[in-house]
C-alpha cells in the first residue's frame, strides 16, 4: 500500500501558508511570481520557511493530519493528555502528548498501536494555535 507524499510550507517571516511554494526533492523550494515580463520563479532562502510533511492519513472529520498538527484525542486510553503535537522521527509519525521538566516526552504511535484515523481530531497547529498547547503540563 501506498501513501500520498505531500508536504506544506510555513512562511516564517509573514506567519502564513504558502500554497505557491514547490518543494523539489533536494530540498529546494521554489516560488513563483509575475513581474512586467510575466511568470517566473525563484528559489527560497530555506530559513524563511518551514516544510511539514504530511502523514498519509486524516482525522475524523477527514482533514488531512500533517507535522505540526494539534491533534485531541477522542479516547485518553493511550495518551497523558488529551492533545498533542504531531511529529517525525526515527522514521515515523507520532504525537508527542507530555514532556516531562527532564525534557523527555511521552508520545502515542499513528502505527505502533493502529490507532482508528477517527480517534484524532486536527484542532489546529503549532504556528498558528500555539496557545493550545499553553496548559499542557498544568
Amino acid at each position: 500500500m501506498s501513501r500520498e507524499i505531500k508536504f506544506r510550507a510555513w512562511e516564517i517571516e509573514l506567519h502564513e501558508w504558502n500554497i505557491d511554494y514547490k518543494i523539489k526533492l533536494n530540498g529546494d523550494v521554489k516560488d513563483f511570481d509575475f513581474d512586467d515580463d510575466g511568470y517566473y520563479e525563484f528559489i527560497v532562502p530555506k530559513e524563511d520557511y518551514i516544510i511539514e510533511q504530511y502523514t498519509g492519513l486524516k482525522d475524523k472529520n477527514g482533514k488531512e493530519i500533517y507535522e505540526g498538527d494539534i491533534v485531541k484525542f477522542a479516547d485518553l486510553e493511550l495518551a497523558l493528555n488529551p492533545m498533542g503535537v504531531v511529529c517525525f522521527a526515527d522514521g515515523r509519525f507520532f504525537v508527542k502528548d507530555w514532556e516531562f521538566d527532564d525534557g523527555s516526552y511521552h508520545i502515542v504511535d499513528f502505527y505502533d498501536y493502529n490507532i482508528p484515523h477517527r480517534d484524532f481530531e486536527v484542532i489546529g497547529n503549532i504556528h498558528e494555535n500555539p496557545e493550545l498547547l499553553k496548559g499542557e503540563k498544568e
